[in-house]
C-alpha cells in the first residue's frame, strides 16, 4: 500500500494533526520509552532489545535483534578495547550480551529514560541515568562508544558528537547505527512530509538527521568515517513484521477504539511509525546505515 492509501486510513480514523508541530523534547523521550515499556516485550520481543534486527536474508529471526551487538563484539576484539561506553542503553540487552563475553573489561551504558532489566546486571557494567549530552561525570579513557537508534533523538547533531569525543581517547572509535534521511525533507511532497512526521511523532523524534549532515558534521569535530553500510534492506523484514502488526488496527475503526482505550496514547503514536516507516525506507526518503568513526584529534 502506497504511503498516500495509508495516510487516508488513518485521516478516517482520527485527526493526528496535532502532532505534526509538537515538540519532542526530553519530557517526551521519557515518557515515549516509559509508556512502551509493555508495548515492546508484547509486540517486539521479551530479549528487551529497543531496536530493529538486521536480517542475512528476506526472513524476520529473533538472533537478526542482536547483530548490532555482534558487529560491535567484533570491532571490540579487533581493537582490543578495555572499555566501552552505551549511549542510550535501554532495557541493556546491548551492553549485557557484550559484558557476557568480555568479562575483564569495562562497560557503562548512559539512558536518559529507562532502566535495565534485572537480568542483564552484571559487575562490568555500569548503568548510569543520565543525558548523552552530559557527559561530564565520566572519565575522558573509553576506546569504544556506541549507540543503536538513539542519536536519532539528538537535538543537536554537533553538540552531541562534541561531547562524545570529550570522553573518548585518541583512536578511538564511535560506532552508531540509526536511521536518517536520504532525500532532502525540503523537496518531499505534502503526503510524504507528513507521513515522516508523523513517523518522528511516533518514535519521539524531533526531526530525522540528514545523511549529509552526520557527514559533515563528524568530519568538522575531529572524526574520520571509516565505515559506511547501508542496512536498509536489511531492516524490513522487521518493519514488515510491525507493518503486518498495525494493519488490522488502522483498517478496523472498533479494534482501533478498543486499542486506544486499553493502551497509552504514546502506544498510538508507536503505531503510526510501524504503519509508516517500510514506507519510507521503500521509497528511499530514509535509510538506516551503520557508520565507524574514529576519533583522529
Amino acid at each position: 500500500m502506497v504511503i498516500s492509501e495509508k495516510i487516508n486510513k488513518i485521516r478516517k480514523l482520527k485527526d493526528f494533526n496535532y502532532l505534526l508541530d509538537e515538540k519532542q523534547d526530553e519530557s517526551r523521550i521519557k515518557k515515549y520509552y516509559n509508556s512502551n515499556k509493555i508495548a515492546y516485550l508484547l509486540f517486539h520481543n521479551i530479549s528487551g532489545c529497543l531496536h530493529m534486527g538486521i536480517s542475512k536474508d528476506k526472513k524476520n529471526r529473533k538472533s537478526d535483534l542482536f547483530e548490532q551487538a555482534n558487529i560491535i563484539k567484533k570491532e571490540i576484539q579487533k581493537s582490543d578495547a578495555l572499555k566501552v561506553l552505551e549511549l542510550g542503553y535501554g532495557r541493556g540487552a546491548n551492553l549485557f550480551f557484550l559484558a557476557k563475553i568480555f568479562r575483564t573489561k569495562k562497560f557503562v551504558g548512559v539512558d536518559l529514560s529507562t532502566e535495565p532489566l534485572k537480568r542483564y546486571r552484571l559487575n562490568n557494567i555500569n548503568f548510569i541515568k543520565g543525558d548523552y549530552n552530559n557527559l561530564s561525570g565520566l572519565e575522558k579513557d573509553f576506546d569504544i562508544v556506541y549507540a543503536v537508534e538513539t542519536i536519532c533523538h539528538s537535538e543537536s547533531l554537533s553538540k552531541t558528537l562534541r561531547e562524545v569525543s570529550s570522553i573518548m581517547k585518541t583512536g578511538a572509535k564511535l560506532i552508531i547505527f540509526d536511521g536518517y534521511y536520504i532525500s532532502n525533507f525540503d523537496n518531499l511532497d505534502e503526503i510524504s512530509k507528513e507521513a515522516c512526521r508523523l513517523v518522528e511523532r511516533g518514535m519521539a523524534v524531533d526531526h530525522f538527521h540528514e545523511l549529509k549532515f552526520l557527514k559533515k558534521e563528524s568530519e568538522e569535530l575531529g572524526f574520520m568515517i571509516i565505515k559506511e553500510i547501508n542496512y536498509s534492506d536489511n531492516i524490513l523484514p522487521s518493519l514488515y513484521k510491525f507493518e503486518k502488526l498495525t494493519k488490522l488496527y488502522f483498517k478496523i475503526p472498533i479494534l482501533f477504539k478498543l486499542i486506544n482505550y486499553l493502551f497509552p496514547e504514546m502506544f498510538t503514536r508507536n503505531a503510526l511509525a510501524a504503519y509508516l516507516m517500510p514506507n519510507l525506507i521503500e521509497s528511499k526518503i530514509a535509510g538506516y546505515y551503520m557508520h565507524i568513526l574514529e576519533k583522529k584529534i
